[in-house]
């Protein structure tokens, strides 16, 4: 059996308004005096980027947003899609990831990330259906990939439990996502093949059956395709 490991970010701030307590930390602990921000472009235009940039004018921050001449000695990566070649083209400073949104795509080496900030008051209202089946699609993803571990079980199996227990409010399932995520970047790794030796355990630690949850998992995957085809039919 190949060594196993488990990787998380060096800090996760995650509570409704924990934005200014967590920017705090780039003074005290990082020294940092500029700060890149690289965000997607509609976010320049809709007001999203305000609470964030508000917040570093009053701590007496110099900033840029998406600057290629800027010399930074912090970049906060406010998105809610990042590949492994935006992430690795970052600076070599202090790296803060913000997610912008609760079903976005984030690749597994922001798993480096020195920062991550979780405030749900940074994220918009997502269809519930949507963000339900997608924390869904991570945890069960995480439970067969071939690095599974008794870690990566534990955040997939309370990731399914905020689901089935019929959470539908926005904290919780962003703090779901993130957890749903975190073990499908951990026990997906490339190149290692896929496994269900976790699926059993995680069907004990949730009271359920095999049957009984590809069943949940399916009536979630339903809700889904119910919402997406009643919002498309009325565009």
């Amino acid at each position: 059996m190949s060594m196993q490991s488990f990787l998380t970010p060096d800090k996760l701030y995650f509570k409704q308004g924990c934005l200014p307590i967590a920017l705090q930390e780039l003074v005290d602990v990082y020294q940092v005096t500029r700060v890149l921000i690289r965000t997607d472009e509609e976010m320049l235009h809709n007001g999203r980027l305000v609470p964030l940039t508000g917040a570093l004018y009053d701590m007496g921050l110099d900033y840029a947003v998406n600057s290629e001449s800027f010399a930074a000695d912090c970049v906060i990566l406010y998105t809610g899609f990042v590949n492994a070649a935006q992430w690795n083209a970052l600076p070599e400073v202090p790296r803060i990831l913000i997610p912008s949104c609760i079903c976005g795509t984030f690749c597994r080496s922001c798993i480096g990330a020195d920062m991550v900030i979780l405030d749900e008051d940074l994220i918009p209202d997502e269809p519930a259906a949507l963000m339900r089946n997608r924390i869904l699609t991570h945890a069960w993803s995480a439970l067969t990939g071939g690095n599974a571990s008794d870690y990566t079980l534990s955040w997939a199996v309370q990731a399914m439990r905020t689901v089935f227990g019929g959470h539908t409010d926005k904290t919780a399932l962003l703090h779901a996502f993130w957890l749903a995520q975190q073990a499908f970047w951990n026990a997906k790794v490339p190149g290692v093949p896929d496994d269900t030796a976790m699926t059993e355990e995680a069907c004990e630690a949730l009271g359920m059956t095999m049957e009984e949850l590809t069943a949940k998992i399916r009536e979630v995957s339903d809700e889904e395709q119910q919402y997406a085809a009643t919002h498309f039919k009325k565009q």
